[in-house]
């Protein structure tokens, strides 16, 4: 499967700026997610791989070929769309027989192969159905399944998942990397979802304002995030931050509520920030919680308590500002409660408050 170029895409629409200067590769065979808040340009640059924009300027590659000028139906790209986008009149087999009928594809060709997907996908037995009497996932299905019988070079995929319920949406998921695994065909997936995009990514991508902000494996952009935005989109409950300065003569984190004793792997990088504003973060699962005082702990008061099953989320309030903890469901607490909190010293990050850039996205490896 070939590899996708997008090489300084620029995309303009009157006065707004959807795309500025984007340049990214799309591995072939893997699948890459592409993630940000509505409007950050994500599906732009999907319409744009896929012909139905132009791009202002800049260049596409599909392969070694330049499809700037390439029409849709001459891409051999396969795309499946937010509403399904199912013809209503059709049967479950013409739908997904359609783009091979357009290709002038011989009958026993497309019966062989709109039937051996119908089988590959679990609706083998819906294909005389109508899209009225199918449920979303078999919907969804349906529409995969028409891309799937195309045998293009690149799938390209705009929040697929999104009108199914929770429930479905996990398994959709599961089937669909699963799916793309067993056929290797490169897959660009837009979805606004993070945790859709952690478990399906092999590659992902972070968008904002029409900009890549940082690319690499799920892992990586969790583990390691280069700015405040892509550690707070990135996981749920989102990293939690307090502003704060560097007291190189305490070697302490002072913020306006409390003072945190800075690890000595940090020193090196707040010491070139002594003073300068700054940002802790640290994510939920990363902070421990005592119901006795603790030697360096923060104090916090219990402002809620969520009960989770295998944890339970704590929302705490440190000064102005609260502070959300993944506890051990044994952690019991009640509400106005005070704690104290410990912080995993090789999962805190440090951000510059004016760039909002990581000082330490190196740290935080296991």
């Amino acid at each position: 499967m070939p590899r996708i170029l997008a090489q300084d895409i620029t995309k303009q629409f009157r006065s707004v700026v959807a795309l500025d200067h984007v340049s990214m590769e799309f591995e072939h065979g893997k699948l890459t997610v592409l993630v940000g808040p509505s409007g950050c340009g994500k599906t732009t640059l999907l319409r744009t791989v896929a012909g139905l924009e132009d791009p202002t300027s800049g260049d596409i590659y599909i392969g070694e070929r330049r499809v700037n000028d390439v029409p849709p139906w001459h891409r051999n790209t396969a795309m499946v769309f937010q509403n399904y986008a199912l013809y209503p009149h059709m049967s479950v087999f013409d739908n997904m027989a359609y783009p091979l009928k357009a290709r002038g594809t011989p009958r026993k060709e497309i019966r062989e192969r709109v039937e051996g997907t119908a089988r590959s996908l679990g609706i083998a037995e819906l294909l005389r159905r109508k899209p009225r009497e199918l449920s979303g996932g078999q919907m969804q299905r349906v529409a995969v399944g028409r891309a799937i019988v195309r045998k293009p070079d690149v799938f390209l995929m705009d929040e697929p998942l999104s009108n199914l319920d929770a429930k479905l949406r996990v398994e959709m998921r599961a089937e669909l990397k699963r799916l793309q695994k067993n056929l290797g065909v490169t897959t660009i997936y837009v979805t606004h979802d993070q945790a859709e995009a952690m478990t399906m990514a092999d590659k992902l991508i972070v968008m904002r304002n029409g900009h890549i902000l940082q690319a690499g494996t799920p892992e990586e952009l969790y583990l390691r995030p280069n700015s405040v935005f892509v550690a707070g989109f990135i996981g749920s409950p989102s990293m939690n931050f307090s502003g704060c300065r560097y007291d190189p003569d305490r070697g302490l984190l002072v913020a306006p509520a409390f003072s945190y004793r800075i690890p000595e792997q940090l020193k090196a990088v707040a010491s070139h920030s002594a003073g300068a504003p700054l940002v802790l973060g640290v994510r939920p699962e990363d902070v421990g919680v005592s119901t006795e005082p603790q030697p360096d702990a923060i104090g916090a008061t219990v402002y809620m308590s969520e009960p989770l099953g295998r944890e339970n989320l704590l929302t705490l309030e440190i000064g102005d500002s609260t502070f959300k903890v993944l506890a051990p469901p044994e952690i019991l607490v009640t509400l106005d409660q005070r704690v104290w909190l410990t912080l995993n010293e090789r999962r805190v990050h440090l951000f510059d408050d004016a760039t909002e850039k990581s000082l330490t996205n190196t740290n935080g490896l296991p």
